[in-house]
């Protein structure tokens, strides 16, 4: 009898913990799909839209798709060519899920402004990668040390402002509008504006096919370094009060490039700047936005690598100066992460 007792006893307390078991696992369902969330190592099919098909942006941008791959092995992310103004408008339509743009052009879609002709309310930030800062860079046998030089005295200068609609285009159209004056301006009192990108640009400086260059770009930009090390150049101030106004009307904010960039320049220089950030489109999922953030963070160390133009980042710098709101997937992760409170 004793022993059939026990037998009992034995049999109702693997019961009861089964029956405990099965309760406590389904108590909090939400907290059970979280930690699944957590734990979501499966790989992604993602496409980014880069810039050119060369140079650093493309750099960074297999940077950002082996970060992926690192913390999603077995992804696959196609990047494609792009364009830091058209960017914005392809990824607010969705033909992809993530692209690089610029905090100007992004600020400026979202509330309608040039050069858009319309509010893009499908845009989204993931992170802030690198900062651009403008450069006005003359020949130095000009004489002159700022721009507001050239606007006074009318000079019948030669100016590369980059790329038809890019940030260094459009900054130098808003700069002469701070002067009351447009591009047709210039080239009516003799001046000349020419569309060639930083390398062209460089090139024909050196070649005294042209006066000087509007660029904006990473600090330091090779290109200037190697024009300098043959050509006596000069990086051209701009008057404080520019500085300021621009900045409060076009999201602009005002930095400083440090004297030891350039050889040719003896101290440090105020200047524009905007940032280059990672954007997706407003409506995509929580959870793939989630995971492309946590690759960034998780692989920050080894995106530091990839260009010098991005060794100082912090994960803080992640988070500023973006333009736009996180995306709510991006947000999620940044607050798990500490990293925004």
């Amino acid at each position: 009898m004793k022993k059939n007792y026990l037998v009992i006893i034995s049999i109702l307390l693997i019961i009861s913990f089964v029956f405990s078991g099965c309760t406590n696992q389904s108590e909090d369902p939400a907290q059970e799909e979280q930690s699944a969330a957590e734990i979501d190592n499966s790989p992604m099919n993602l496409t980014f839209i880069g810039a050119s098909p060369t140079g650093p942006i493309l750099i960074i941008m297999n940077g950002l798709s082996e970060c992926v791959s690192k913390s999603y092995p077995d992804s696959a992310v196609t990047i494609v060519p792009g364009n830091l103004g058209t960017n914005v408008p392809r990824v607010n339509n969705g033909e992809a899920d993530a692209a690089i743009s610029d905090s100007f052009f992004v600020k400026a879609a979202v509330n309608g402004e040039a050069p858009f002709d319309k509010k893009l309310d499908n845009l989204a930030a993931v992170a802030h990668i690198s900062s651009s800062s403008v450069h006005l860079i003359a020949n130095k046998d000009l004489g002159i040390e700022s721009f507001d030089e050239i606007i006074k005295n009318k000079m019948k200068l030669r100016i590369s402002v980059g790329l038809a609609g890019g940030v260094s285009d459009i900054c130098f159209q808003q700069l002469l509008k701070e002067y009351d004056l447009t591009t047709e301006d210039l080239i009516n009192w003799g001046g000349e504006i020419l569309n060639q990108n930083i390398s062209d640009g460089a090139q024909m400086i050196a070649d005294n096919r042209i006066d000087a260059m509007v660029m904006s770009n990473f600090v330091p930009t090779q290109n200037i370094q190697e024009l300098s090390k043959n050509k006596d150049i000069v990086l051209l101030k701009i008057e404080p009060k520019i500085v300021e106004n621009m900045c409060e009307k076009y999201g602009y904010y005002k930095a400083s490039i440090p004297a030891d960039s350039y050889d040719f320049l003896k101290q440090d220089m105020d200047c524009l700047n905007s940032n280059t950030v990672f954007i997706v489109p407003k409506n995509s999922s929580e959870e793939n936005v989630y995971k492309i953030t946590r690759s960034i963070c998780e692989n920050l160390d080894y995106l530091q690598s990839v260009h010098s133009s991005i060794a100082g980042l912090k994960a803080d710098d992640l988070v500023s100066n973006l333009g736009i709101p996180l995306h709510p997937g991006a947000e999620k992760y940044y607050r798990e992460a500490g990293i925004i409170k």
